[in-house]
This record gives C-alpha cells, sequence and structure tokens, in this order.
C-alpha cells in the first residue's frame, strides 16, 4: 500500500423510528462531521458519516450501493438500543428479522431472515476487543453484546457483513436527559460522552487497519 493511502471508515448512524423520535446516533454523526473528520484526517484516516432511515426496504436496497460507492476498509454503524444502560458493542450479526415492528415507514420486515438460506449468524469484522478497550478508556461502561436484535439495526450489521465488509456495530443507550438520576440507577452518558467513544472507536479501527491485511474481498483499488 502507498503510504499516502488513507484507510476509510464509514461511520452510519440512524434517524427516528417509533418509538424515537429524535435519534442520538444522528446527533453523533453530526457532532463527528463537526468535530472529527478533519482531526482524523491529520492522523491518516478519511472517515466517512451517513445517516441511514430506519427502514428494512431501504436496508436491503440502498445500504449496498452506499458501500459500494464509498468502499470502505471498516464499517462501523450506531443504533439506539433504548431498553440498555450502557454502550454495547456487538459481536454478530444474525441472520433473523421480527415482523411484529414497524420501521419508520411504518412497513414490517419482508421475511423473518435477512437473506435466505445464508448463515445463522456472522461475526463481526471490526476488532470488537479493541474496540471495547478502547471506549472503556474514555471513562464510560461499556461490554459486549451476542445480539444485536432482530429491528433494522441488526439488519443493516447483517447486510454489511454478508456482502463482505470488514463491519462493526455499537449500540448506545438513550442519552442523559435533564431530569433527576435515582441514586440507584445508571447515570446515562451524554451524546458528548458517546461521541468522543464513537472518536475513540474510530481511532482503534484506523491503527488495525494500517497494521493487518484485509483479507477476502476484491476493492478494486490497493489493500493493506
Amino acid at each position: 500500500m502507498r503510504s499516502d493511502r488513507k484507510p476509510i471508515i464509514l461511520v452510519t448512524g440512524f434517524g427516528a423510528f417509533p418509538g424515537a423520535p429524535s435519534n442520538p446516533t444522528q446527533a453523533i454523526i453530526g457532532r463527528l462531521a463537526r468535530h472529527a473528520v478533519r482531526r482524523l484526517g491529520r492522523l491518516g484516516i478519511d472517515l466517512r458519516l451517513a445517516v441511514l432511515p430506519v427502514t428494512f426496504a431501504q436496508t436491503a436496497r440502498d445500504l449496498p450501493r452506499l458501500l459500494v460507492d464509498v468502499n470502505p476498509d471498516m464499517v462501523l454503524h450506531l443504533g439506539l438500543a433504548g431498553k440498555r444502560k450502557t454502550i454495547t458493542v456487538e459481536t454478530r450479526g444474525l441472520n433473523r428479522l421480527t415482523i411484529l415492528r414497524q420501521d419508520a415507514a411504518g412497513k414490517v420486515a419482508p421475511q423473518i431472515e435477512v437473506r435466505r438460506g445464508g448463515a445463522f449468524d456472522i461475526r463481526a469484522g471490526a476488532p470488537v476487543g479493541q474496540v471495547i478497550s478502547a471506549i472503556a478508556a474514555t471513562g464510560l461502561p461499556v461490554r459486549p453484546s451476542i445480539s444485536a436484535g432482530d429491528y433494522v439495526c441488526n439488519h443493516a450489521l447483517y447486510v454489511s457483513l454478508a456482502e463482505g465488509f470488514r463491519a462493526g456495530f455499537i449500540h448506545v443507550p438513550r442519552p442523559r436527559g435533564c431530569k433527576p438520576v435515582r441514586a440507584d440507577r445508571p447515570v446515562r452518558p451524554t451524546i458528548e460522552q458517546m461521541s468522543a467513544a464513537v472518536l475513540a472507536a474510530c481511532l482503534v479501527m484506523g491503527a488495525r487497519l494500517r497494521s493487518s491485511t484485509p483479507a477476502g474481498v476484491d476493492r478494486s483499488r490497493p489493500v493493506f
């Protein structure tokens, strides 16, 4: 690889969906756009950002197109897990979809599998352990997760992995609001804290890309 070729990391968030009229991952993408793109560029990482609609149809149709257009060396999806209290890093994508929940377009999944006949699960391609360590170093509680659910979040992760990209997923909790926090409940992180955690994840992913050689997929351009 030429020394001036920056690894490309695509980070995506999601828009609103039923039950979440304001998605914190969209706000995180906005903060990364304002504060992280240039910084990471100076550190040798080409950061690309996108906000995806929370729809099954567009995830199936448009996400593969986005991946081809950007051609990233690594993908990091961000999603909201409103019932979780801490940041969680997914270890695999599952070949399953719920047909009981509507997406942002008011539609349900047309089938119970992401890809008919596909593997039941695909291991995340991002360095999960290193990402967890990097987030923990920011002072936020974080843990691994073996299930990205069966909604559009898991759909996006599985599609990216099935398309052959090195992909990972971070689920964030609802951010801290202005209401008083009970002493017996964990303090939720702020948007600013979660943005810093995602930035830390991007930094460790960029370092991993510069020190390893991706296997498998031909990107039609020099690889590591």
